[in-house]
């Protein structure tokens, strides 16, 4: 496949206009919410995205705003993990960015909905991380169904309801090394951040590491067990 057409393929799968690399296009997405609007998008009076692309979808604005204030912290962390990072709940392709931009050896991700959500942008994510040599382990599945091992950051994105992430951190939590990130714990979903505090009480080599409180709220959590 020449370089035009991998080009064309990407200018009409990627949400925000081009994906010429995983450094532009993570820029490009925290660079919207520090301008209201990226510089290949244009929204309209329903608080959806449109874009100047004709052949994608309406992305929500919500899906960027209520994620791409975050994705420069969760990159931080992201570059200490060099191993395997793993997301559970994809969405659209959002926060994924940020730990394509740490390059690590390994992302896996999973969403129930995977290729139906995501499918317009996932492609260019695939093919990016690719060229650059990561592998990428894709999960079209409940995150309960799935089975992590040595995982460096855990991203906890999924169906913010106490029970299920309860069930998710039981899970999965034994097989991460560093860190778990959690996101909406403030706004909408405080059933997330109940259940980080439950699981804090009950496993005593987990503490806080960093709490954002800005809408709609994250939660890092820090393994200290071999400190």
């Amino acid at each position: 496949m020449s370089k035009e057409t991998i080009q064309l393929k990407r200018n009409l799968k990627s949400p925000i206009g081009i994906f010429d690399s995983i450094d532009q296009t993570f820029d490009e997405y925290t660079n919207y919410h520090n301008s209201g609007s990226g510089n290949y998008i244009e929204g309209n009076a329903t608080g959806l995205l449109r874009h100047k692309n004709p052949f994608l979808p309406v992305q929500k604005r919500e899906d960027l705003i209520w994620v791409s204030h975050y994705m420069d912290t969760f990159y931080q962390y992201a570059k200490k993990c060099k191993n395997h990072i793993a997301e559970l709940g994809v969405n659209q392709v959002c926060s994924t960015w940020s730990w394509a931009k740490a390059r690590p050896k390994k992302i896996t991700i999973c969403d129930i909905e995977l290729y139906e959500k995501g499918a317009h942008y996932l492609d260019s994510f695939l093919e990016l991380c690719e060229e650059e040599g990561i592998e990428v382990v894709c999960e079209n599945k409940s995150s309960l169904d799935i089975e992590l091992r040595d995982v460096d950051m855990l991203f906890v994105d999924s169906q913010h309801e106490y029970d299920h992430v309860t069930k998710e951190l039981n899970l999965h939590a034994k097989h991460v090394h560093k860190y778990i990130a959690f996101h909406d714990t403030v706004l909408c979903y405080p059933d997330v951040g109940r259940a980080v505090e439950h699981f804090l009480t009950n496993n005593k080599k987990w503490v806080i590491e960093l709490e954002d409180t800005s809408k709609p709220g994250i939660i890092i959590i820090k393994r200290i067990e071999d400190e």
